[in-house]
């Protein structure tokens, strides 16, 4: 309510709880009945005969209210505005990698220039009902990709796998040549003797 700049007026005696309890079963006991008694029973029809309805009830319920001032607002926010406050939000921080997690992903901030002025800020994690997510710095949209993190999680080798699995990765590819002093020695039985 504060981003959209409406004051929240809370009921703050029992009495005023009462009215608002009041008009809900009035609205419910007579709509229902209402419906009723012309035989409505389709969604079109009842649409149709709503605003006789609100007509007839506000002449036998309403008020004059204390204030005559409209204080209803003119105009609305932007779209996009409207998307980000009606959005599910999570405060984040981002690590010295600029990465949060949020789903099961990994979001990693792009873009040039951001590096250590972002490392351990809080971000805002904006999800709408879509599955859109937006991140938010201090108000400012980040650019970002997304990594899967199991795929980040390193694959599982057996022994017999190992060598295969380091020779793919580039691993130690230094074959001690033929004077090498582990060369020197000769193996018999379980028993080593130098030549």
């Amino acid at each position: 309510m504060r981003e959209l700049g409406i004051e929240t007026i809370c009921a703050n005696s029992p009495q005023a709880k009462g009215r608002v309890e009041r008009v809900n079963k009035t609205l419910q006991k007579r709509l229902v009945r209402e419906l009723r008694l012309r035989g409505i029973s389709d969604i079109e029809s009842a649409n149709a005969y709503l605003p006789e309805y609100i007509e007839d009830h506000n002449g036998r319920f309403a008020k004059e209210a204390r204030d005559s001032f409209d204080k209803h607002r003119g105009y609305l926010p932007l779209k996009e505005t409207l998307d980000l406050i009606f959005a599910f939000q999570e405060e984040r921080t981002l690590s010295k990698n600029l990465e949060i997690s949020y789903g099961n992903l990994l979001y990693q901030i792009q873009g040039a220039g951001e590096g250590r002025r972002l490392q351990h800020k809080k971000v805002m994690v904006c999800e709408d009902l879509n599955g859109h997510i937006i991140l938010l710095q201090a108000g400012h949209k980040l650019e970002y990709k997304t990594l899967n993190k199991l795929q980040q999680a390193t694959k599982v080798v057996t022994l017999k796998q190992l060598d295969e699995a380091l020779d793919k990765r580039g691993g130690n590819k230094n074959i001690p040549s033929a004077h090498h002093p582990w060369r020197q020695y000769k193996r018999t039985t379980g028993v080593v003797f130098n030549r």
